[in-house]
């Protein structure tokens, strides 16, 4: 299993029980799968990465960025390096919380606030989790066949 998550409470899970048979075919092969997963998840979020940071275009921002003073843009979590402990590896995605926590609200939206529609699409809906779980699924099948074909 790998999950993702950004610093504080920022968490969007991908749940890889359903590669364990890629896994296994990649073990089998006597593949070392750790580095494997390890470039697979940093790849997934480094796409995570770059579409938070689009979304941050002052269009999509209340008001559209009037108020904006540009900090949460830098809180974005860009290039995050997985973690393991035991089978279970971490990234961090979305905003870093511990520089600033406005990132969830932009997500979540407030009363008197609307959500960023953008980040609504990356943390939010499962259309984008599919759209990850199929990347993922493409890396790890090009892996085996690379092994395969030695």
């Amino acid at each position: 299993m790998a999950k993702s998550q950004g610093k504080g409470k920022n968490r969007i899970k991908l749940e890889i029980g359903g590669f364990d048979d890629l896994i296994t075919k990649l073990d089998e092969l006597q593949a070392d799968v750790k580095p494997i997963l390890t470039e697979v998840l940093e790849d997934a979020g480094e796409d995570i990465g770059v579409r938070t940071y689009e979304a941050m275009a002052k269009s999509n921002l209340p008001a559209k960025g009037k108020y904006s003073q540009d900090e949460t843009i830098k809180t974005v979590i860009r290039n995050p390096k997985a973690e393991w402990s035991g089978s279970i590896a971490e990234i961090g995605v979305g905003f870093d919380r511990l520089k600033n926590g406005v990132g969830t609200l932009l997500i979540t939206g407030t009363p008197r606030m609307a959500p960023n529609r953008e980040l609504e699409k990356i943390f939010v809906n499962k259309k984008y989790m599919k759209e990850l779980n199929q990347q993922i699924s493409d890396a790890l099948s090009e892996t085996i066949v690379e092994k395969m074909e030695g």
